[in-house]
């Protein structure tokens, strides 16, 4: 007889929860005992994550990795790349900077999802810095300077990230050669560090911007 209705008159007791339950045995001459059970469940899924940031543009370097505990093993996971894998821990290679979604799977179906950054480093390509870039006043609480030349006829990218990857300001484009100054408000930004990159043909250039 199981601790929750309905009760099973059986000598199997199946499709019930985790839980403490009172079995009576009878015979036919109305002898009885009883036994206290006891039904477990896995613990639910666990995962650890944890990841390594961008350095280089050409070809991206970062990786994203999380180990599942928990649940009942064997474990899948699925990336938001569309990487596949049942290994224990579980990595992902060459990434850019921006975020990653993993579901874990157990043997039961069970699930998780979880969410991992992989974080932008100050990068740059073909040279340590392919447009003598200048950022200043910094750190700043509004209006920052961005200084930089073109040596060839290209279309720049200016962006402002986050720690995250995510562009905060909406991006700014720029077909100039030579000597190019623009200023950029970042006065309703929360406190804390970002990333002003520039993007073009030559090559990739950042530098870390503190906001006051």
């Amino acid at each position: 007889v199981g601790s929750q209705l309905p009760t099973q008159t059986n000598d199997t007791l199946s499709g019930r929860a985790a839980g403490p339950y009172t079995c009576i045995i009878s015979d036919n001459n109305q002898c009885k005992d009883t036994l206290e059970v006891t039904i477990t469940q896995p613990s639910a899924i666990t995962g650890s994550i944890s990841s390594t940031p961008q350095f280089s543009v050409n070809p991206p370097d970062g990786t994203a990795s999380i180990t599942a505990s928990g649940g009942t093993p064997p474990y899948a996971f699925l990336w938001s790349n569309g990487q596949a894998s049942t290994s224990n821990p579980s990595t992902i290679n060459d990434l850019q900077n921006g975020t990653y979604n993993v579901v874990i799977t157990d043997a039961n179906g069970c699930t998780l999802n979880r969410t991992i950054a992989v974080l932008l480093s100050g990068i740059s390509s073909l040279s340590a810095d392919a447009y003598s870039t200048k950022l200043y006043p910094n750190p700043t609480s509004g209006i920052v300077t961005v200084e930089f030349n073109a040596d060839n006829n290209e279309n720049l990218n200016v962006r402002m990230l986050n720690l995250n990857g995510q562009d905060v300001l909406e991006p700014t484009r720029i077909p100039s050669k030579g000597k190019n100054i623009i200023t950029l408000d970042v006065s309703t930004l929360p406190r804390g560090a970002y990333f002003m990159q520039i993007t073009g043909d030559s090559g990739t250039a950042s530098r870390k911007l503190i906001k006051l």
